[in-house]
């Protein structure tokens, strides 16, 4: 084909596709010319793979559970030696009220040592764990103490592996290495064997950290049930905050941090 008439067909086409240009421009910016309507087209639908599986919802019913602020604690904070502290002498006072109590929990973790002080108390007295929140590693295991393990709709369990933190001689930190890992497996050992998720299985979800909705949690028997709290108290709906009663205590003065730790007296620190 000659090359000038390959050239004249290039114009009329550019021309054309120009004019179009043109005239939908004016139409979206309001002009006078002739107006033109069209309708923009829906995306396509998400196409499913393969290998596409629709997740289950599983059967689960709410239980509310009706309470006393006299009988539920708020543990609203990091697992410290003053926050278990404080947790521990609010439980108390619970315990004199009442033989049904709750310890309510919306924590990040914390200090393995003083987490297993908090559970061997929750275990010696028999107290039920609420998480109604983010209940993260230690906090976790807290929540797995409990005689009775609940949720609210709103909780979501995490379970990861705890991390050290050591210094001194090294035939020292091999010890406590080892005295670290024993604590440590025979936390999640309790959890395996409560739960029935074989102990191989359970750290290994745990190593890419293990979070844990309530209605997968009930299925996998790590909670025992879901539940709405009622404490009867807008402004304590959880319980008394073991957060507002340090910084109370705190400011009329009053002791509540315990004795110098083995931990803090051999400069070691174990989290989860």
């Amino acid at each position: 084909m000659n090359k000038f008439v390959l050239f004249g067909a290039w114009v009329v086409t550019a021309t054309a596709i120009t004019t179009a240009a043109v005239v939908g421009y004016n139409t979206v910016v309001g002009s006078s010319t002739k107006e033109e309507t069209y309708q923009i087209p829906l995306p396509a639908p998400l196409i499913k793979s393969s290998g596409y599986v629709e997740p289950k919802m599983p059967n689960t019913t709410v239980k509310k559970i009706k309470t006393s602020v006299r009988s539920a604690v708020y543990f609203d904070n990091e697992v410290t030696g003053l926050t278990v502290n404080v947790a521990i002498s609010l439980l108390k006072e619970a315990l004199k009220h009442s033989d049904k109590v709750y310890l309510v929990l919306n924590s990040p973790g914390g200090s393995v040592f003083d987490g297993v002080e908090l559970i061997s108390f929750l275990e010696e007295n028999k107290i039920s764990t609420i998480c109604v929140a983010i209940c993260a590693s230690m906090a976790a295991q807290l929540h797995q103490a409990g005689a009775q393990r609940l949720m609210t709709a709103s909780g979501v369990l995490m379970f990861h592996p705890a991390s050290a933190q050591l210094a001194g001689p090294l035939e020292q930190m091999q010890g406590l290495l080892d005295l670290f890992k024993t604590q440590v497996d025979r936390l999640d050992l309790k959890i395996s064997k409560r739960s029935g998720i074989p102990y191989a299985e359970f750290k290994r979800r745990l190593a890419f950290q293990y979070w844990v909705l309530p209605e997968d949690a009930f299925m996998e028997h790590l909670t025992d049930e879901i539940v709405s709290l009622d404490t009867g108290d807008s402004e304590q709906p959880y319980g008394v905050s073991v957060t507002a009663t340090a910084i109370k205590r705190q400011k009329n003065n009053v002791m509540i941090e315990p004795s110098e730790s083995v931990a803090k007296k051999y400069n070691i620190q174990l989290i989860n």
